[in-house]
């Protein structure tokens, strides 16, 4: 376990503490992260103030990719290296995805499975909502908000429930509506779709419902209490994370690529195999 001062604060924050030999090796991986987004936009565009950016956003797209796969799959910590091994050559192919909805998908699953043991904190409520809502109205979909407020409505009835949280499904709710009814209806000037675009995420899709209804049983305890994992909140927060990703399909191929970084990690995390029952 880590150490509890942090969760005096945060009941969704997992500090990368260096003591662990996988967390080392992840700090390791971010500085090679970094070094090769600020060389993959030298070789595009020249050196230049765009090199930190990229480096920065290399770094927060493999960590993001490393983190999700750890709630995603707790009981695998290789399968979080591949996961973060597709989320750094995506961003790179891509030459810098958005990282907002991958963070978004991650605290969305934290709430949902309470990796660390802990339920979520009102800060971490009211922090995870403003994340969500504020994803939702920058990428113009309404499905994230009304994904977070599916997460919370979990959150509050998968026992021990926590009653607070369907307040902030309201919230999330009601956001979601007024994003549904202020987005243009006219229709949306997309790139066209290539066709990886078209049927990879699908093929992504199926393997990770595959690998959720295989997951039958979770040995990972929470960070704080040392307490086994719930099946059920783990198994809840693997669909999140999927929904996360699936709501894009309902738009274009723009929608896909905005999500880019989320597939990417679902693609590695599926490539495990699930703990016997």
């Amino acid at each position: 376990m880590t150490s509890p001062r942090i969760y005096r604060l945060t009941s969704i924050g997992r500090p990368l503490e260096p003591d662990y030999p996988t967390n080392r090796t992840v700090l390791w991986l971010l500085a090679v992260a970094a070094l090769l987004g600020g060389l993959n936009w030298v070789q595009a565009h020249g050196a230049g103030p765009g090199m930190l950016g990229a480096a920065v956003n290399a770094v927060l797209a493999a960590f993001g990719g490393w983190a999700l796969a750890r709630e995603l799959a707790p009981d695998h910590e290789r399968t979080a290296f591949v996961a973060l091994g597709c989320a750094l050559a995506t961003t790179l192919i891509l030459e810098g995805s958005p990282v907002l909805p991958l963070f978004v998908a991650l605290f969305l699953v934290r709430i949902v499975n309470r990796s660390v043991g802990l339920p979520a904190r009102i800060s971490d409520s009211i922090l995870v909502s403003v994340l969500a809502i504020g994803a939702a109205w920058l990428f113009d979909s309404s499905w994230l908000a009304l994904l977070a407020a599916l997460a919370f409505m979990i959150d509050a009835v998968l026992p021990p429930g926590l009653t607070r949280q369907r307040l902030f499904t309201g919230l999330c709710a009601v956001a979601a509506f007024l994003l549904f009814t202020a987005e243009s209806q006219a229709p949306a000037d997309f790139m066209p779709a290539t066709a990886v675009e078209r049927w990879l995420p699908v093929v992504i899709a199926v393997g990770f419902v595959i690998v959720i209804l295989l997951t039958r049983r979770v040995d990972a305890c929470g960070d704080a209490t040392g307490e086994p994992l719930s099946l059920a909140r783990v198994r809840a927060g693997m669909w999140v994370g999927l929904f996360v990703a699936a709501q894009s399909l309902l738009g274009g191929p723009e929608d896909v690529r905005n999500l880019a970084l989320v597939w990417a990690t679902l693609a590695g995390t599926a490539l495990h195999r699930p703990l016997p029952a």
